[in-house]
């Protein structure tokens, strides 16, 4: 990564020019005087590349009575230099980028120190102290962000304390204090280790490379394979003696424990297609990578978890039953698929059911019911399920129905429920998995929870485990139901041997009986995908990715683009041709640069392996320069933006022209004067602004400027030590993959087929609509797809154009629509004056769709008609009617629809119309 290199004369230049109309004030006070004045004055302090907000700061300070840390009369302190080993020491050993938190701005400010910039060194330093706390304490982002189906909440930093206390006593002290606020709990600890060990095997030279044999390597047989088969075990920390290239029984017997202990088939012989050589031929690099995304995941669990719990690993399909901090049993589990991933969260079991029903949920009946009903009207009746209408309650006939005419009408109208017993698809146990223990009866949002099952033979599978559509299969369901019933009486393994349905013609007994377990013996359970695990033995053990976290969290977290790199500054000789933006900053716009990128237009090229369209951008790298400056550039079409605001299509640079562009100024109304953290956006629900989006994802292929979700909770620029939290969304698995050949529901979800469709036949910028879904909230939603063919929806929060304001201030911007709002609510919008869009083209094309008819788990209801038929008239104004507030909806040709008419919808082709949600939930 290559950071910004400060020039000296930079370094003195410490305090923006929102705060340097107050520097006279503040010098005249003592030290602690200025501190407390710049943490508390002001909620962001903008110094050099670096953006933060002071409410942190001032907490920290205020617990030392804003003493300095850092620094003496201009002097750093051993404090400082004790701060640059403890992030490199802790960065290191926790799987952190230590140059986001002492960047080589921070660098520049400690060699050049001096009593001018000493302040901007202070303030800097304990913001990247703070930074650091907070990512060790509770992970780097928020876990939302990886996945929809992740449900635990990034918490609030609120260890101000300990962080206060870290810089209070000895310098030697900081790194082992501040560690404390990791997490404490042995998963972590145990990853912590593995990551040293394979750091200390990279330090090392590295894994050996493996030549998988061309035969099977037999016991006490010699091998030329033998002697790096050996040396590879003993980096995984396997004690072997052996030297030479025989396969002897030490080796044989250390290969059938790793084998154990990965899930794979166990033999004496080592044979060519043991999965041992999959997890062995991966580089060191690769595997400190999955364990530091590992790490990750493991930060947004509690510091500590409960002595007695439940640990599910839905990626290698395990559970775990601790007791007294003891793992007392360790099982097998059945998870979710891929496509119906089983949720990262922590629920609680309270009550334990025996013989219950199973009612199944919509997406399960549309997807997997209903097409074998369509083929045997009996199918329902061979496994014992009743369906029941929705309305009355009353039990139907489904052979009376026509299924092949009215088959998602029926299925949505109607609930079915599965006859209990052995038989049932939950067995004959389900342990519900309640969010709050203090409502013991709720159960989940996403309905999931533990239970066995009718075939039970799925357990013997060693790997490959991923098969529900959620829920969790228990291979020893019996030995937890007597577990957690252990103190409650009447409830012994005799007792729930009896019980239990057997499956015997006549048999009596009860349905969904129901024990409730005393808050005592209330059990956490945790469901989380990790990849990087210790063994029983102690040995590392890796696993495939299979929900695909570990690659998301390395894109989110690590990703050389998502930190600020090196702008070249390029010195163009272009006879004559500029461009001049006019117009003054508003004092909350921390920033106040121009962007300038030169884009011709994009072409298409064709993946090579699948023969999938690509899309191939040419845009060069941005310029920055100061308003109301000329600068010079080559001549050319700019996308142009200033402070999260950007012009409406290109401004064309012309040889020997200087090309002028007003920014426009926006105040806040006179009706704002007593509101509070007043608050300038753009205004999404304008098609106006949704253009801009679709112009800058087709032209350049991610957002202009970097983004940082800031504690108000919206989108502003990104400082040097913010990583971008609105990257780019990747469409690579619409390029890899041959999108007509998948199958729905098994290989890509309808939607995600829908969103892929639309990126790969897109031939304008407004063809990218379809991606989008905006609301009157400011904010939006982008469809992106990822493997394994699911739709992962990223959020754009509110794009603010200047820090929280006061009513006297202004902001300038591009020409376009924007909003204005405040804390209670207020809200107004803004129009500038003077909006020319200047786009090459607005025309949209729309590719015919391929999978018309074809539902998925959460369309709604939706009419059909043929044109020509004799009642088309009405339904097609039933439709217009029903789809006029429906944000997506299909038509002979798909198309994105909204109360504009500029989007290019038809509505008199409608033949079919339902809401798209693109914030699927998976399993509702």
């Amino acid at each position: 990564m290559i950071l910004n290199k400060i020039p000296s004369a930079f370094i003195s230049s410490f305090l923006s020019a929102v705060l340097l109309s107050q520097t006279v004030m503040a010098q005249s006070a003592s030290v602690s005087d200025q501190i407390k004045f710049f943490t508390t004055s002001k909620t962001f302090i903008h110094a050099g590349n670096t953006l933060f907000e002071t409410d942190d700061l001032a907490k920290v300070y205020s617990l030392r009575n804003n003493l300095p840390i850092w620094t003496n009369q201009g002097v750093a302190t051993p404090f400082a230099i004790a701060l640059k080993a403890a992030i490199q020491s802790l960065s290191a050993k926790h799987g952190l980028i230590a140059s986001d938190y002492w960047t080589d701005e921070l660098e520049s400010y400690m060699n050049g120190l001096n009593t001018t910039n000493s302040m901007a060194f202070e303030t800097v330093a304990t913001n990247s102290l703070i930074l650091l706390a907070n990512h060790l304490s509770n992970g780097r982002i928020d876990p939302a962000a990886i996945d929809n189906d992740a449900r635990f909440k990034r918490r609030i930093f609120t260890d101000h304390l300990i962080v206060a206390q870290s810089v209070s006593g000895t310098p030697g002290m900081l790194a082992d204090i501040l560690e404390t606020l990791a997490p404490q709990h042995r998963y972590y600890k145990d990853t912590l280790q593995i990551l040293a060990d394979l750091k200390l095997v990279k330090d090392n030279g590295g894994f050996k490379v493996l030549r998988r044999p061309s035969v099977t390597i037999k016991l006490n047989k010699k091998n030329k394979a033998v002697p790096a088969i050996r040396e590879r075990l003993k980096q995984y920390g396997y004690a072997l003696n052996g030297i030479d290239d025989t396969y002897d029984l030490e080796l044989s017997t250390a290969v059938q424990e790793f084998q154990t202990e990965h899930g794979f088939e166990v033999n004496q012989d080592l044979k060519t297609d043991s999965g041992i050589w999959a997890v062995l031929n991966v580089n060191v690099d690769q595997r400190i990578a999955q364990t530091e995304a590992t790490l990750e995941k493991l930060r947004w669990l509690p510091k500590e978890l409960e002595a007695n719990m439940i640990f599910v690993n839905t990626n290698a399909t395990e559970v775990k039953v601790w007791e007294n901090n003891q793992v007392v049993n360790q099982f097998r589990s059945i998870n979710g698929r891929v496509l119906r991933r089983t949720p990262m969260m922590k629920t609680w079991i309270t009550r334990v059911i025996f013989n219950p029903r199973w009612t199944a949920t919509d997406s399960i009946v549309l997807q997997d019911k209903l097409p074998a009903i369509q083929k045997n009207p009996n199918y329902l009746s061979t496994i014992r399920m009743k369906m029941f209408s929705r309305s009355t309650g009353v039990e139907v006939d489904p052979t009376t129905l026509d299924w092949n005419k009215d088959g998602h009408e029926i299925a949505r109208n109607h609930v079915f429920v599965m006859d209990p017993g052995p038989k049932n698809a939950l067995g004959t146990f389900k342990f519900p998995l309640v969010p709050d223990p203090s409502k013991p009866s709720e159960s989940n949002s996403d309905d999931i929870f533990m239970h066995f099952t009718e075939d039970p033979s799925l357990f013997s599978k060693p790997q490959a485990r991923h098969l529900s559509s959620g829920c969790i299969r228990l291979e020893k369901a019996q030995w937890l139901a007597e577990f957690l019933l252990k103190n409650t009486p009447g409830y012994d393994a005799a007792s729930i041997q009896n019980i239990i349905a057997k499956g015997i013609d006549g048999e009596v007994f009860q349905t969904d009986k129901t024990v409730l377990l005393s808050p005592e013996d209330y059990r956490a359970v945790y469901t989380i995908p990790l990849t990087v695990e210790k063994t029983k033995s102690g040995h590392a053990r890796f696993m495939k990715d299979a929900y695909l976290h570990d690659r998301r969290i390395q894109a989110a977290v690590m990703a050389e683009n998502l930190r600020m790199s090196k702008v070249t500054v390029k010195q163009y000789v272009t006879g004559g041709a500029g461009i001049k933006v006019i117009g003054q900053a508003g004092s909350t716009q921390q920033f106040g640069e121009v962007v300038a990128i030169r884009c011709d237009e994009p072409d298409f090229g064709s993946n090579p392996k699948t023969g999938m369209r690509t899309i191939n951008r040419h845009c060069d790298e941005p310029v920055k320069f100061s308003l109301n400056t000329i600068k010079s550039l080559n001549s050319g079409r700019y996308i142009l933006a200033f402070e999260n605001s950007i012009y409406p299509g290109f401004v064309e640079v012309l040889e020997n022209q200087i090309t002028t562009i007003q920014l426009q100024k926006i105040s806040v109304p006179k009706n704002f004067d007593k509101q509070a953290s007043i608050k300038i956006y753009r205004d999404l629900s304008s098609q106006i602004e949704q253009k801009k989006m679709y112009f800058e994802k087709f032209y350049l292929g991610k957002n202009i400027f970097r983004q940082a979700i800031r504690k108000f909770g919206d989108f502003y620029l990104a400082g040097l030590t913010d990583i971008d939290t609105a990257p780019q969304a990747s469409y690579a698995y619409c390029s890899e993959n041959a999108i007509d050949k998948l199958r729905l529901v098994v290989d890509i979800r309808e939607h995600a087929k829908f969103v892929c469709e639309t990126y790969n036949q897109a031939q304008t910028f407004m063809d990218y609509a379809d991606l989008f879904r905006f609301g009157q909230s400011g904010m939006a939603q982008e469809a992106t797809v990822d493997y394994p063919g699911d739709i992962i929806p990223k959020m754009h929060l509110r794009y603010l154009v200047a820090t929280p304001m006061t009513a006297n201030d202004f902001v300038s911007v591009m020409p376009g629509v924007y909003r204005i709002a405040s804390d209670s609510n207020r809200s107004t919008r803004a129009t500038t004056a003077n909006i020319i869009e200047s786009y090459p083209s607005e025309t949209r094309t729309f590719a015919n769709s391929q999978n018309r008819g074809e539902a998925d788990d959460i369309d709604l209801a939706t009419t059909v008609a043929s044109a020509g038929s004799p009642e088309v008239s009405a339904i097609q104004t039933s439709a217009a009617s029903r789809c006029t507030d429906a944000p997506v909806w299909r038509t002979e040709k798909r198309s994105y629809c909204n109360s504009d008419s500029l989007d290019g919808c038809n509505r008199a082709l409608a033949q079919q119309c339902e809401v798209m949600k693109l914030d699927l939930r998976f399993r509702k």
